[in-house]
């Protein structure tokens, strides 16, 4: 009960993001699948799994095609900006098996691909990583190539 006690405290602290993400669909599910088949009581990822499950739990969904076009959804690249450092950053939001495979990729599991998901560029963001709170705005979203034209949406 410790552990629920100190998960209760943390998403608390945790949901500094008043708005909802949004996402598609089509997302919603795999990252549903990927929740409900990672839940193993030892899994490194456990705790940021549960917090990834919260904001699923806490999204509005709508149809993949609905999606606005300026959402943060799986594979979108991200340029964003660091509110206390001024630092431009930029990623690919992907699955956990993919997080290796590209420069710049960052897991949904992540805290900051957790933080990211289903928020449209302009949004500032605010999340608790493990060297305390962080606080980013997203700047741009480049869709996904396989379905849109590559051009930056801000």
């Amino acid at each position: 009960m410790a552990h629920d006690m100190q998960w209760s405290k943390m998403m608390v602290e945790g949901q500094l993001n008043k708005e909802a993400p949004v996402l598609g669909a089509d997302d919603a599910a795999k990252l549903r699948m990927l929740v409900e088949g990672e839940q193993a009581p030892y899994s490194r990822d456990r705790f940021n799994l549960l917090r990834l499950e919260d904001e699923l739990d806490r999204a509005t969904v709508v149809p993949q095609s609905e999606l606005p076009l300026d959402v943060v959804r799986m594979h979108s690249r991200v340029r964003l900006k660091d509110l206390e450092t001024g630092m431009e950053l930029n990623y690919v939001l992907v699955y956990p098996h993919q997080a290796g495979a590209l420069p710049g990729a960052i897991s949904v599991v992540a805290p900051v691909g957790t933080a990211l998901l289903g928020f449209k560029a302009g949004a500032e963001i605010e999340w608790v990583v493990p060297k305390g709170t962080r606080r980013l705005k997203v700047l741009a979203v480049h869709l996904p190539p396989e379905r849109f034209s590559g051009q930056w949406v801000a």
